[in-house]
């Protein structure tokens, strides 16, 4: 299915994408093929309202299976001059799709899958929630899998965090430059080990 555009009107009662999405995808039962099916959706999020996840559990004859993933793209422009709104292309997990960013809670619901498009987005998903959730300690060393080059020439693997609230820098290890690094979470990067030095003890003189 293409991508499907409408105004603000056109989204009836609803005013956010996800609001008209939950609706889409909540299906009250009905005959389909000599067979009653229906649809729920489980739990939704619109990230950066650009994509749109949703854990949907499939109803057929009043009995509820295992949950799967929907995914749409979206595109969200409240003041457009064309009236063109809010549109949508809905995707499926099984379609072996490159938007990646499901929420853990929602990846939490789905249930079991031997479907190997919808396996390697789950990973995938996971991976770059994992990704996010690594810590970067205040004078941390850490090095990126390939150099990063930067506006003013310089290009560097080798970096210490600097911290300043949720703010993070890097200095180069090499020139003691500072620098921002886009998208860094996402990056492939790790945490190097650092060798600590503890003071010396001395027992008490007798």
């Amino acid at each position: 299915m293409g991508w499907l555009y409408m105004s603000r009107a056109g989204m009836g009662r609803f005013n956010t994408p996800k609001e008209y999405l939950d609706d889409q995808f909540n299906c009250a039962p009905r005959e389909i093929d000599g067979r009653v099916r229906g649809q729920r959706v489980l739990a939704s999020a619109c990230v950066s309202n650009t994509e749109y996840y949703a854990a949907v559990v499939p109803i057929e004859s009043g009995v509820e299976g295992p949950a799967f993933a929907i995914v749409c793209m979206v595109r969200w422009i409240p003041r457009s001059a064309t009236n063109e709104n809010f549109g949508y292309k809905d995707l499926s997990e099984r379609m072996g799709i490159s938007q990646c960013n499901c929420p853990e809670r929602i990846l939490d619901l789905l249930g079991p899958t031997d479907n190997e498009n919808a396996i390697e987005w789950r990973a995938t998903c996971r991976a770059r929630i994992a990704k996010r959730k690594r810590q970067l300690p205040e004078g941390g060393i850490i090095r990126f899998s390939e150099a990063i080059r930067f506006t003013d020439g310089y290009e560097g693997q080798e970096f210490v965090v600097e911290r300043a609230g949720r703010k993070v820098r890097l200095i180069s290890r090499d020139t003691r430059a500072r620098y921002r690094v886009s998208r860094l979470y996402e990056r492939d990067w790790q945490l190097m080990p650092q060798t600590k030095v503890h003071a010396a003890v001395f027992p008490p003189r007798a």
